[in-house]
C-alpha cells in the first residue's frame, strides 16, 4: 500500500514538474519573439499610450500597452482603484505606474495580429508549474479593443475558451516604459531562437549593470 501511495505521489509531482512548454503547449503559442519584429500594429490601432477598460468591472482587467515588437505589456497603476485617474490623458506614465527596482513593470506577453483580432499569449505560475493563457481581442477601431475570449491551455479535451465582453479604450500618454520592462521577454520559451534569447538576456544584463554604475 505504501508503495502504491508513493508511486501515485511521485507521478503527481512529475506531472507538476514536467517541462514547460510541452509539445502541445508550444503548438498552441501564437508566436514567439524574434529580433527586429515589426507587427504593423500602429496601422491598426493607436499605440502611443495604453488601453484601459471603459467601465469598472468585476475581476482583474489591468491596463496594457501594445508595442510594435510583439510585446503585450500589462501595467499596474499606483492608484489602481480609480478608473478616473487611469483615464487621464497625456500623463507621464512612468510616474503613475508601479515598477520594480530593476525597472520591471509586469510579466507581459506576446501578441500577433490575425485579421481584425489580436491573439495574446501570457504565462502564469500555477502551483508548481507554469501555465499558458490565451486572450483574444477584436479590433473595433483605432481606439477600442474588445476582449471577447480567454482560455487556459491545459489539454486538447479541456481547452474551452471562456467568452468575455470587456471593452478597452485608448488613452494617450507620455514617457511609456520600454518594451524591455516586461519580464516575459527574459524567458526562453517566449523566443523563437535560443541564440536570440541568450543575446537579449546578455544585453539586458549589461544595461542593468551600466545603469547601476550611474
Amino acid at each position: 500500500m505504501k508503495i502504491l501511495l508513493f508511486s501515485f505521489g511521485f507521478l503527481v509531482l512529475c506531472s507538476c514538474w514536467s517541462p514547460f512548454p510541452n509539445a502541445y503547449e508550444r503548438s498552441m503559442q501564437v508566436g514567439r519573439f524574434r529580433p527586429n519584429i515589426n507587427t504593423g500594429i500602429a496601422k491598426k490601432v493607436n499605440i502611443n499610450g495604453y488601453y484601459v477598460v471603459t467601465h469598472k468591472r468585476v475581476g482583474t482587467f489591468e491596463p496594457f500597452i501594445l508595442y510594435s515588437d510583439g510585446t503585450f505589456g500589462n501595467i499596474v497603476f499606483k492608484n489602481r482603484d480609480s478608473l478616473y485617474e487611469q483615464k487621464k490623458q497625456d500623463t507621464d506614465l512612468m510616474q503613475e505606474i508601479i515598477s520594480s527596482e530593476k525597472g520591471f513593470c509586469g510579466g507581459g506577453g506576446y501578441y500577433e495580429i490575425k485579421g481584425d483580432t489580436l491573439e495574446v499569449d501570457k504565462v502564469y505560475r500555477y502551483q508548481l508549474r507554469k501555465v499558458l493563457a490565451k486572450d483574444r481581442f477584436k479590433i473595433i477601431d483605432k481606439n477600442h479593443l474588445l476582449l471577447f475570449s480567454g482560455m487556459w491551455v491545459v489539454s486538447k479535451k479541456e481547452d474551452v475558451p471562456e467568452p468575455y465582453d470587456v471593452l478597452y479604450e485608448f488613452v494617450p500618454a507620455k514617457n511609456l516604459p520600454p518594451s524591455t520592462s516586461f519580464g516575459c521577454k527574459l524567458n526562453k520559451y517566449m523566443w523563437e531562437n535560443k541564440a536570440d534569447w541568450k543575446a537579449y538576456k546578455q544585453r539586458m544584463k549589461q544595461q542593468r549593470k551600466n545603469k547601476g554604475k550611474r
